[in-house]
C-alpha cells in the first residue's frame, strides 16, 4: 500500500516474474513440444523426442494458470488441466532421464504412468476431489518422483562428468529447488509476496534437456566421423594373385 508512483517499480518487477515469465515460457515450451513431436514423427525409433515433446506440452499447459484471467473453458476444467499436468511433467521427465541413459524398468515405468493417470482421474470435475483445493497435497505426494529423477541425474553426472550429464543434472536440480520454493509459497510457509519460480525453472529444465540431447547427437556424429577417417586411413590389403 502506498503512492502509485512509488509502487510502480515493484509492480512491474512482480508482473515480470509472475505473468511475463510464465507467458514466455508457455509459448516457448509449446513451440519446443511441436518441434520435438515433428522430429519424432520423422524418426519413430527415437522415443526421446516423443518424451521431450510431451513433457514440454504438459509443462506448457501447466503455465496457463499463471496468466490466463478468463479461462476458455469452465473454471473446474481449467484447474483440472493446470493441476493434472504436473504429474505428467514429473513422470515424463523421469522417463526421459531413464531412456536417455538407456535404462529400462518396465514395471517402474508402468507404475509411474499409473500414478499420473490416477491423479488425473481423481481430480477430474465431478469425479473426485476438487483440483484447486487438492493441488498442494498432490504436489507433496508426487515429490518423490521428482526426487528420484534428480537423484538419478546427479549420480550419472557425478560418475560420467560429461557436458550432457552435467546439463541434465543442473536442469533438474534447479527445477526441483524452484518447485520446493513455489510449494512453500502455496502453503504460505513463505510470504506470498515472493514470486513463483517454476516458470523460469520449466524453461531452464527443457533448455538443459534439449542441449543435452543435441550434445549427444554431436558426440555420435563425431564418433561416426572418426570411424570414417580410420577406415580411410586403413591401407588396402589385397591378396596377391598367383600366376
Amino acid at each position: 500500500i502506498g503512492h502509485p508512483v512509488l509502487l510502480e517499480r515493484d509492480y512491474r518487477r512482480a508482473y515480470l516474474w509472475r505473468i511475463t515469465a510464465a507467458q514466455v515460457t508457455c509459448w516457448l515450451l509449446a513451440g519446443l513440444g511441436a518441434l520435438a513431436i515433428i522430429l519424432w514423427a520423422v524418426r519413430r525409433q527415437d522415443v526421446l523426442h516423443l518424451l521431450l515433446g510431451l513433457g514440454a506440452f504438459a509443462f506448457s499447459a501447466r503455465m496457463l494458470h499463471y496468466f490466463v484471467q478468463v479461462p476458455f473453458v469452465s473454471a473446474d476444467l481449467f484447474w483440472w488441466v493446470a493441476v493434472a499436468s504436473l504429474p505428467w511433467t514429473l513422470v515424463l521427465s523421469f522417463l526421459f532421464a531413464y531412456r536417455y541413459y538407456g535404462l529400462r524398468h518396465p514395471y517402474v515405468e508402468r507404475l509411474l504412468i499409473g500414478v499420473a493417470l490416477l491423479c488425473t482421474i481423481i481430480i477430474f470435475p465431478g469425479v473426485g476431489f476438487d483440483a484447486y483445493s487438492a493441488a498442494s497435497t498432490i504436489y507433496i505426494l508426487l515429490s518423490p518422483i521428482g526426487l528420484m529423477t534428480a537423484a538419478l541425474l546427479m549420480q550419472r553426472a557425478w560418475l560420467q562428468r560429461g557436458a550432457p550429464q552435467i546439463l541434465l543434472a543442473v536442469g533438474i536440480g534447479f527445477n526441483y529447488f524452484f518447485a520446493i520454493h513455489d510449494l512453500l509459497v502455496m502453503t504460505r510457509v513463505v510470504s506470498f509476496e515472493h514470486p513463483y519460480l517454476m516458470p523460469v525453472g520449466a524453461g531452464l529444465l527443457f533448455l538443459c534437456f534439449t542441449l543435452a540431447l543435441g550434445a549427444r547427437y554431436i558426440d555420435s556424429l563425431q564418433e561416426v566421423e572418426q570411424l570414417n577417417r580410420s577406415l580411410e586411413q586403413r591401407p588396402n590389403k589385397r591378396p596377391m594373385l598367383s600366376d
